[in-house]
This record gives C-alpha cells, sequence and structure tokens, in this order.
C-alpha cells in the first residue's frame, strides 16, 4: 500500500503512473477523504481497473482492481 495521505498536489497522476507500473492484479492507496472526488472523476470509469473505496475518518483506502479485459465490446461499454 502506497500512502498519500499527507499529498494534495498531483494525486491523480501519480496513482495513475503507480496503476500503469502494476504488474500485479491490485494497488492500494491511502488518500485523505478530500481526494476521493477528484480520484473517482478522474479514475472511476476505467476499463483496465475498476475502483473501491473504504472510508477511515479522515482517510481513504482507494483498492483498485485490474479487470478482465472484453474482446466482445467493440464500443467499450462494459
Amino acid at each position: 500500500m502506497k500512502d498519500y495521505s499527507g499529498r494534495t498536489c498531483g494525486l491523480v497522476p501519480q496513482i495513475q503512473q503507480d496503476l500503469d507500473a502494476t504488474a500485479g492484479e491490485s494497488a492500494d492507496f491511502l488518500v485523505t477523504t478530500k481526494a476521493i472526488l477528484a480520484l473517482v472523476s478522474a479514475l472511476g470509469e476505467s476499463r483496465a481497473w475498476r475502483m473501491d473505496v473504504e472510508e477511515r475518518g479522515d482517510t481513504a483506502l482507494v483498492r483498485f482492481t485490474r479487470r478482465t479485459p472484453v474482446e466482445d465490446d467493440p464500443l467499450h461499454l462494459v
């Protein structure tokens, strides 16, 4: 788990970079609850990753789980 709970600037690009470098099936990040809206807006509907959020007071555990590629969906609606 990467702890970004003290970070406010550049969080979305940093997490995107971390996800691009992730070889495993999931990646966990600790962020402030104030950052959740920005993360959901930027990364919440990814075709490659499913995002789950578990709030813990002033912080939140954000878990990204790799999605299985869907070959039958040329419009990428799933």
